[in-house]
């Protein structure tokens, strides 16, 4: 069982995921808001982060530049959700340290690899 911290503005998407890696038997934390997920990332470290790239408060490059601000936000691994198939914001997400991007929508399987491989990390 892997701890996974959901970040997504899109309340559906991130009730559906949420469900999903519940199903698989993951502790999920979902939160509809970065900038709260950034306070949590601290007092409830999780082996893992998926986070989306388009957001309001502020995008997933953002959110991951803000992670690796802290000691804790440097160990965890940070992947990305998006539904731009578009090389230039991979590589941007690569760059700000992302270990992954994927584009939306994943399916159950999906979901279960990427947990599985990254939340060992």
């Amino acid at each position: 069982m892997a701890q996974v911290l959901f970040v997504d503005d899109d309340l559906l998407t991130l009730q559906l995921m949420t469900r999903v890696a519940t199903i698989l038997g993951h502790e999920v934390v979902a939160i509809a808001s970065p900038i709260e997920a950034l306070i949590v990332l601290e007092m409830q470290p999780p082996q893992m982060i998926i986070v989306d790239m388009q957001m309001a408060e502020m995008n997933g490059i953002q959110f991951i530049q803000n992670a690796h601000t802290s000691a804790i936000g440097k160990t965890i691994p940070i992947i990305v959700l998006s539904a731009e198939r578009d090389g230039r914001e991979e590589r941007e997400a690569r760059e700000a340290g992302a270990v992954a991007y994927y584009t939306k929508p994943i399916g159950f399987d999906e979901l279960q690899s990427i947990i599985e491989t990254y939340a060992t990390v």
